[in-house]
């Protein structure tokens, strides 16, 4: 999954569903991997 963008649904608080993008990339720091991801509302896209 790391380096990779993935599109899927997530769930609002009041239940619906809305399109999301998720990217995940990985990052070292003293010597430790750590995994960072981002999600960004894609709805106006679609």
């Amino acid at each position: 999954m790391v380096g990779k963008t993935l599109e899927m649904t997530a769930c609002r608080k009041d239940g619906t569903d809305f399109p999301v993008e998720l990217s995940v990339s990985g990052i070292r720091i003293k010597d430790h991997w750590h995994a960072v991801g981002i999600i960004r509302d894609i709805t106006e896209r679609q």
